[in-house]
C-alpha cells in the first residue's frame, strides 16, 4: 500500500507544523505528498465508482451481443458474394425462378443462415450445396458464441470477483483518507483539494475533474 511507502512518508517535524509556518521546501514536500495520496483516493473511489455503473449497466451484455450481430451481418454478406460469385461463374450452380441480383443471393444467404430454404434460388450441384452447409455451421458455431457469452456474464463467480475488486477499491480510498486527516490535519479530501488549488499543485484541475465522476 502507498500508506506504507517510506519515500511517501512526511518527516513528523513537518508534519507538526501548520500550514503558514513552513518553509518554501516544506510546503513543496507537503503538497507533494497530500497531492500524491488524494491522488490515489480519487483514482481508487472513480475506478470502483466506473466498474459499479459498467456492472449495473449490462453494457458487457450489450456490447457481446451487438458483436454477434456483426458477425452474423458479416457471415451473410461474406456467403452471399461466394454465391453470387457462383453465380456469375456459372448459373448451373442453381436453379433460379427469377434473374437474381446480389440483393436475392444476400436474401438467400441470410435465409441459409436461418435454416430456411426459399423457392426462388435452390444450391443444385455440390458445390453450391457444400456452400450452403458450411453456412449452416455457421449458423450453429455463432449459436454457440452468443450462448457461451450470455452463461459466462452472468455467472455468479464473474459477479462475485467484480463485487470483491469494488469493494476492496472503496476500502482503499477510504483507507487512504482517513490516512490524510490523520497525517495532514484536515478534515476530508475536499478539504485537502482545497488548499491544493491554492497552493496551485499541478494536479488539481484533475483531481477535481475526476471528483466529478466520483459523485
Amino acid at each position: 500500500m502507498l500508506t506504507t511507502s517510506p519515500v511517501y512518508a512526511l518527516n513528523e517535524s513537518i508534519a507538526r507544523l501548520a500550514l503558514e509556518s513552513m518553509d518554501e521546501m516544506q510546503i513543496e514536500k507537503w503538497t507533494t505528498n497530500v497531492q500524491t495520496f488524494v491522488l490515489y483516493n480519487r483514482v481508487c473511489l472513480f475506478v470502483a465508482k466506473r466498474l459499479k455503473s459498467y456492472q449495473d449497466s449490462g453494457f458487457n451484455i450489450v456490447s457481446s451481443v451487438i458483436a454477434i450481430l456483426l458477425l452474423v451481418v458479416f457471415t451473410v454478406l461474406s456467403f452471399a458474394l461466394v454465391n453470387f460469385g457462383l453465380f456469375k461463374i456459372s448459373q448451373h450452380f442453381f436453379i433460379s425462378s427469377i434473374v437474381p441480383t446480389f440483393f436475392n443471393f444476400f436474401y438467400y444467404s441470410f435465409n441459409v443462415l436461418l435454416f430456411n430454404l426459399i423457392p426462388d434460388i435452390v444450391a443444385t450441384t455440390p458445390t453450391s450445396q457444400v456452400v450452403s452447409m458450411t453456412e449452416s455451421f455457421f449458423a450453429l458455431f455463432l449459436i454457440a458464441i452468443f450462448v457461451s457469452l450470455v452463461l459466462s456474464f452472468r455467472s455468479q463467480k464473474d459477479a462475485n470477483e467484480l463485487n470483491d475488486l469494488i469493494k476492496d477499491l472503496n476500502e482503499e480510498g477510504i483507507e487512504m483518507e482517513g490516512y490524510i486527516r490523520e497525517k495532514y490535519r484536515v478534515n476530508n479530501v475536499e478539504e485537502a483539494m482545497e488548499v491544493l488549488q491554492k497552493l496551485k499543485a499541478s494536479f488539481t484541475d484533475f483531481l477535481y475533474k475526476i471528483t466529478e465522476g466520483i459523485k
